[in-house]
């Protein structure tokens, strides 16, 4: 009898939340995810329920940018407090 619409797996499928150390593949701890995404790079989806930690960075950004005629930019160096999020 014929397989139809079905899938068949000849090899077991990899756990990414605990990786694989003899194939070198990571786990999902220690990435960063996002805390308010509903893709792929949720938290909850990609730290596969183990939660994850928060750190608040700051950055350097340019920032109050203005053309001047002709042809140069110049800006503001701001400071930027940003979250970011990784798996535990």
């Amino acid at each position: 009898p014929g397989m139809g619409d079905k899938l068949v797996y000849i090899h077991e499928s990899l756990n990414y939340c605990e990786g694989d150390k003899r194939r070198q593949i990571p786990s999902t701890s220690g990435r960063r995810c996002s805390r308010d995404s509903t893709k792929g790079d949720s938290c909850d989806v990609l730290c596969c329920g183990r939660g994850y930690n928060t750190q608040v960075i700051q950055q350097v950004e340019k920032c109050n940018c203005k053309f001047f005629w002709c042809c140069s930019v110049k800006c503001q160096q701001c400071d930027k407090k940003i979250e970011v999020h990784t798996c535990k």
